[in-house]
This record gives structure tokens, C-alpha cells and sequence, in this order.
């Protein structure tokens, strides 16, 4: 069997650009959205990368109707994906930075719960003890939500050295906690 390649694929996108267009709009964005072109391109590598792995052939008409439907239900679904991801992420620099103060500052006001403070606390504690490339990590994952091939890409790392970096960022974590447990 041949191995389809992103060219192919583009070529495939390019004759059958409403089926990412079509998704996009089934995520409620319109060309008047600022970010609907940045969804029609992210869409665009959903679409060609289903079809590098789409493992029917593509030759009648109804196979390309049959792959179409797919491929159009896959980039909708992975969009989602990547909207609730950002969704997230913007609700968590939001709070994050304020409640959870990765920077050390002061808690900001005197009316956060016990439990809020403790875990400021604790985070400020863990962030002391974390090297750079494990704050980044932290960030990346925790307050812009990605996930640990995102934040592969966005590090230069494999996706499986990221997983080994958080696995060391909870070590450090439960540490911490049974430290904290400890002197209560």
C-alpha cells in the first residue's frame, strides 16, 4: 500500500476546501471572527493529516464523498477540541495568575478561602523548586492548556520528554504535599 504524503493531501484540500470551511462554520466562527482564518488553517492540518492516515482508497466518487463526510466530522470534533482547550486556558490565565501566583507576589485580597491560600502557598513552594524547563512545562500545560505534543513543539522536545518533565514536576509536587502533611 502507498503511503499518501502531505502533498497529496494539499492537493486533496485544495479541491475540497469546503469541508474545512463547512466544519469551521459548524464551530460557530464566521469570516467576520478575528480568528476565523487561524481555524481554516488549523483546520486545513487536521484535514491533511486524516488523510495521510486514511487507509481506504480514494478513487470513485464515493470514496471521496465517504472520506469527505469523515474528514469534515474529524477537523469539526479536533476544532472543538482545540476551542474548549483555549476556553480553558483563557479561564485559567484569568484565575491562575491572580489566585494561584506563579510569580510569588502577595495574595491580592484577604478574602480567599483557607484552602486557596494554602494552594498559592503550596504552588509558590513548587515553582521555588522547579528548574526553568519545568516551569515552562508547568505553564504551558496549566495555564494555556496544551497538550504534551503542543508543548513539544512549542519547547523543541519529544512529546514523550514532556511527559517525563511532568512525571518530575508531580514528584516534586507530592513531596511538597507530604512535607506540608507533615507539619500539620
Amino acid at each position: 500500500m502507498e503511503l499518501k504524503t502531505c502533498t497529496q493531501g494539499f492537493a486533496m484540500y485544495e479541491e475540497h476546501k469546503k469541508v474545512v470551511i463547512n466544519a469551521v462554520y459548524r464551530c460557530n466562527k464566521t469570516p467576520q471572527d478575528s480568528d476565523f482564518e487561524d481555524y481554516i488553517q488549523e483546520g486545513m492540518w487536521i484535514y491533511i493529516e486524516y488523510f495521510r492516515r486514511y487507509r481506504d482508497p480514494i478513487i470513485s466518487e464515493d470514496e471521496v464523498i465517504k472520506f469527505n463526510r469523515l474528514a469534515g466530522r474529524f477537523v469539526y470534533l479536533d476544532l472543538r477540541r482545540h476551542m474548549n482547550r483555549e476556553r480553558r486556558g483563557q479561564q485559567l490565565a484569568g484565575n491562575s495568575l491572580e489566585e494561584l501566583t506563579l510569580n510569588g507576589d502577595e495574595p491580592a485580597a484577604s478574602r480567599r478561602s483557607e484552602e486557596t491560600v494554602e494552594m498559592r502557598s503550596q504552588v509558590n513552594q513548587l515553582w521555588e523548586v522547579l528548574n526553568d524547563r519545568e516551569r515552562s512545562v508547568l505553564s504551558l500545560r496549566y495555564i494555556r492548556c496544551l497538550s504534551n505534543r503542543e508543548i513539544g513543539l512549542v519547547m523543541g522536545l519529544s512529546s514523550s520528554y514532556v511527559g517525563a518533565i511532568r512525571r518530575s514536576i508531580q514528584a516534586k509536587w507530592l513531596t511538597l504535599e507530604s512535607e506540608s502533611e507533615t507539619l500539620k
